[in-house]
């Protein structure tokens, strides 16, 4: 069957793994043989990994798209007019001689689970461009490595802010304004955030969250406040009375 000849990647927790065929996809994930296929035609997540069918070696020698990632990583490391030499060339990051040529690059590409929805990222980000520190990533990964961004250490382990808001399900302008209150990790983490509520802004104050029945009280209180602001009696300045 031809669903056990087509090479296959899967993705989990941006680690992949290419296969051949579908059948040693299949084999990997001991599922009888043609389920890798069926679940990448259904477009769905599989045992917790995602599907990816690559290209073909044809297709991406002649990939457009490829073709210009490989010129702008030459342009911003090699043309000084660049705009982003000076993050680049100027900070003495360099193509290896191995992808001075686009079919060697191609080929590298090809083996290591290009896509049309991947980009290339540097490992190291002082590194060059090379086949050991050069991977293919989704755009919100790469942003995640980028030189500029702002590492915290929670649990033992570094994050990006944008990571560590993801992970605890907090805001990232929140996290942000608390680290910069000189608030410590732990705490700008651990403090609840209060719910906003109509004409209420977020706090970052830290105090404890408000419960659905409070919120009602408080819809109430704006309620009442606004029907007497309504139906207040007006002051009739023409015959003097208060």
């Amino acid at each position: 069957m031809k669903c056990r000849t087509t090479p296959y990647i899967l993705e989990k927790n941006g680690v992949y793994y290419s296969f051949q065929s579908e059948k040693d996809a299949c084999d990997f994930l001991g599922v009888s043989q043609c389920c890798v296929a069926l679940a990448y035609r259904q477009g769905r997540i599989y045992h917790g990994f995602n599907i990816i069918k690559p290209l073909s070696e044809n297709d991406i020698y002649n990939d457009k798209r490829l073709r210009k990632i490989w010129e702008s990583m030459h342009e911003r490391c090699e043309y000084e007019k660049h705009p982003q030499f000076n993050n680049y060339g100027g900070r003495g990051i360099s193509v290896c001689d191995e992808w001075s040529e686009y079919i060697p690059f191609a080929k590298w590409a090809f083996s290591n689970g290009y896509t049309n929805d991947l980009t290339i990222d540097r490992i190291n980000v002082d590194g060059m461009y090379e086949p050991d520190n050069c991977r293919w990533v989704t755009m919100k990964k790469q942003a995640n490595n980028k030189r500029t961004n702002r590492i915290v250490v929670y649990g033992g382990r570094e994050y990006t802010l944008t990571e560590l808001a993801e992970l605890i399900g907090m805001n990232k302008t929140t996290l942000k304004e608390r680290l910069n209150m000189g608030w410590s990790v732990d705490e700008a983490v651990n403090r609840p955030v209060r719910l906003r509520t109509r004409g209420w802004r977020a706090s970052n104050c830290g105090a404890d969250m408000r419960t659905k029945e409070t919120d009602c009280d408080y819809e109430r209180a704006v309620e009442q406040l606004e029907h007497d602001m309504l139906y207040e009696p007006s002051f009739n300045q023409d015959d003097g009375s208060m």
